[in-house]
């Protein structure tokens, strides 16, 4: 009892009515709190957004580049004066999530579907969707059709569209397309980091001084489902190296699940691309 004897009685007061504010004030913020941590991580996501900004430039703009040049009279011009946009052949029974199967026209229930000959179908008004349709549908999407049927153009046009923002789909908006040639990277030879193959082609388009930003940009736009990948000339590769090009597409659904895939394939030879969840569709006439 001695020891509560030297209490001052004004100092416990003044203690007393300060912790009680000091509660007071923490019940009266605390609705306020989560709001101003989405403020902060906010603030944090768009300086990083502003400090990969260049990285993003770059690669739009290369991008651009190398589409517009995607067809024999490059030299005389751009790809947008001579396109016809391409449209992909709409499967009878639809697997794209978000177009599904539209009712029989007269057209379709005579011209069966035949995505080896799209020719018989071209002068006919069967149902068909624009590449944007196609992706937005299924996250994995194989254009199929013979060698000059125009699986490159079609991808570079998709590729132009995702650049400059021309998309209407909500799902495809704020997309970074990856846009290369098969040949263009290594995965032949044994890969543990999938995105490792991407990063040293497009890191060997760049100035030293942006390398190291763009790795950040790229894991980024990966981690977070904001990348798509154009792959062209898959199509070229031979019966030894489609299985070890499906091992890689494997390795990257394996680690990256949101990521969409667009790639330009033979109609004659489609192994293991539907057995990884491709939606196989071909290139109208």
């Amino acid at each position: 009892m001695g020891a509560f004897s030297r209490i001052d009685l004004t100092s416990f007061l003044l203690g007393f009515v300060a912790a009680s504010v000091f509660w007071w004030l923490i019940g009266r913020l605390r609705p306020l709190i989560p709001p101003l941590i989405n403020r902060i991580k906010k603030f944090i996501q768009d300086i990083r957004e502003r400090n990969l900004e260049v990285a993003n430039q770059f690669l739009q703009k290369d991008t651009l580049q190398r589409a517009q040049r995607m067809h024999l009279a490059s030299a005389l011009f751009p790809l947008d004066e001579i396109l016809i946009p391409p449209t992909v052949l709409a499967p009878p029974v639809s697997a794209l999530e978000k177009h599904p199967t539209a009712p029989d026209s007269i057209a379709s229930q005579i011209i069966p579907y035949t995505p080896d000959w799209p020719e018989l179908s071209a002068n006919y008004p069967v149902e068909t969707l624009t590449l944007e349709e196609a992706i937005s549908g299924h996250p994995l999407i194989a254009i199929v059709g013979e060698p000059g049927s125009g699986k490159s153009v079609a991808l570079a046009h998709l590729a132009c569209q995702l650049v400059r923002n021309e998309v209407t789909e909500n799902s495809l908006k704020g997309l970074s397309p990856f846009y290369f040639h098969i040949r263009e990277i290594e995965i032949f030879e044994e890969v543990s980091e999938p995105l490792k193959p991407v990063l040293s082609f497009f890191q060997g388009r760049l100035p030293v001084v942006l390398r190291p930003r763009f790795h950040q940009f790229l894991t980024d736009r990966f981690n977070s489902g904001r990348a798509i990948l154009l792959i062209d000339g898959v199509d070229e590769l031979s019966q030894e190296e489609l299985p070890l090009f499906n091992q890689y597409i494997h390795l990257l659904k394996t680690k990256y699940p949101n990521l969409r895939i667009m790639l330009a394939a033979s109609p004659a030879y489609l192994n293991g691309l539907i057995e990884s969840g491709f939606q196989v569709l071909a290139l109208s006439a």
